[in-house]
Formats: structure tokens, sequence, C-alpha cells
């Protein structure tokens, strides 16, 4: 109906179609959606209307194709075409669902899709891991209520003292470790058994520091040992797959392992956070 309204007087009589349409409804929702766009909105839908032009495929790979194509126009390697369209298509949703959550007109400018191309192949050429976290990320009010929830990286923080801002960015970074795992798998630019033996070699630095800070800190108590711990952590330096990592993603990675309770921070985290088989034994 829609589709084929190539002329005002085919929108109007479109519209005026679907209002009828609309009228027969019993939902509430949808009759109030309506007129926000066939009455508030007629003249602007109209417009839409004579411009609009609905194109099909055949399936779902003709799609995924045709995008292919358009990178492989841009001289985007055969081997990095997956990630490149799943980042762009990433990032499109992901900006595109911030405007409208800010009530934001949803335009995408040319020159900032283009850059945030250009960033991402220099990523790619240069052997650093793209950063999949932005636009993804939550907002302040949402890692501020992370800060206070009951999650266990959360309370193994809490547990020496870690408050305010260092907390809040001990939140940020673990959404962002957990997000960027995640994608490059996806991705194939890391497999799993590479992100698994990444979090070993973490692992193993975090218990080189712990032992470390419990033989040359005798007299420190055991709070500013847990601090002195968190801070040698965040200092480490692994690469994953023999890539760079981005910023911060070493800290949040181990946020995620004191949330799985493979390693804490206060010298007595075990006994203050006992396993769930513990618990039952």
């Amino acid at each position: 109906m829609f589709s084929n309204a190539k002329t005002t007087k085919a929108a109007n009589t479109a519209i005026s179609k679907a209002r009828g349409i609309v009228a027969n409804s019993s939902s509430g929702e949808i009759k109030a959606l309506a007129k926000f766009v066939l009455e508030d909105n007629r003249k602007m839908f109209r417009d839409i209307i004579c411009r609009l032009d609905v194109q099909s495929v055949e399936s779902e790979a003709a799609i995924e194709e045709e995008i292919r194509d358009v990178f492989r126009s841009g001289m985007v390697s055969e081997s990095l075409l997956d990630a490149h369209k799943n980042h762009c298509l990433g990032w499109l949703v992901s900006k595109i669902s911030k405007e409208i959550r800010e009530k934001r007109t949803p335009i995408i400018e040319y020159n900032e899709f283009y850059k945030e191309n250009v960033a991402f192949c220099r990523e790619m050429r240069t052997g650093v891991l793209a950063d999949y976290s932005k636009g993804r990320m939550p907002d302040k009010t949402a890692l501020l209520a992370e800060g206070q929830s009951d999650k266990i990286y959360v309370r193994q923080l809490q547990a020496i003292d870690i408050s305010g801002e260092k907390l809040l960015q001990a939140c940020s970074d673990f959404y962002k470790a957990g997000i960027n795992r995640q994608m490059w798998i996806d991705c194939e630019m890391v497999s799993a058994e590479a992100a698994a033996d990444f979090e070993e070699r973490l692992c193993s630095a975090y218990e080189n520091e712990r032992e470390r800070i419990e033989l040359s800190q005798t007299d420190t108590d055991d709070i500013h040992k847990g601090k002195l711990l968190l801070n040698a952590c965040e200092r480490q330096q692994e690469r994953l797959a023999g890539m760079e990592v981005v910023d911060r993603t070493i800290p949040g990675t181990y946020h995620h392992l004191s949330d799985d309770l493979r390693l804490g921070w206060h010298p007595q985290w075990k006994e203050m956070f006992p396993k769930k088989e513990d618990e039952e034994a």
C-alpha cells in the first residue's frame, strides 16, 4: 500500500486507508502510535512515503553477500570481511540506539561513519585488537548501580575498601573487557582457546604478585595488601593471540576472574567468598 504511493495524492490515499484499518483495532497502544504517525505527523510521513523504495532479496545470505561486496569495493581483504562487517553493523546499531534513547534524530553523518571505518582498518593492520565497546557501554547511572550491586567482583573490591571513582572505573573495566572478549571471539579475531590462555597467564601473574606481597609486606594489614595486589595486577602487560589488547582490558579481565572466584584481592578471600560447592560440602 505505502510502497506503491509515489505521489502526494497516492500517499494521502494510502494514509486514509491505514487510518481506517487502525480504527478497527482493539489495541489502544496501536491507536496511539498510529495517531502520532498518521495524524500528528501526517505531512512528514506523507513525504517519507513518496520517497519510500522497498526492495527485497531472496535470503539473508544474499544480504550478507551484498554487504561483503560493499566492503570488498573498499579494498578490505577477504580474511577481514566478517570482522569488518560485524564491527560496522554493531557500531551502527549502537549509535542509532543511543541517539533514540537520548531522544535525538538518529542521523549518521558520512564523515563520522568513514572515520570509524578508517580507524578500525588501521587497528587491524597494526595488530591491535579493535575496541568494540564503543557505543555499547552502560551509562554512568547504570555503572553507579552496578557498583552497589551484589556481584562478587564488586564485593571483592569492597572487601579491600575500594569505593567511589575507583569502584566506578572497575565496573566500567568489567563491562569493557566482557564486551570486547565476546566480540573478538565472535568476529574470529581470536579463538576461545587464546582467550583462555590469556586468562591463565593473568592468573599466573596474580599468583606471583600475591606471593611477593605476602613475603615482603609482613607488617601490612590485609586491606592494604589487597590494594597492593590489585594495583600490581592492573599494571600487568600481556598480549592476546600475539596482539596488543585495548586499554583497560587487563584490569577488566581480572575483575571477571574475581567474579568467577578464580582469584581474589583480600588475603582471606576464599573464606569470605566460598564457592557454592564449598558451602554445600
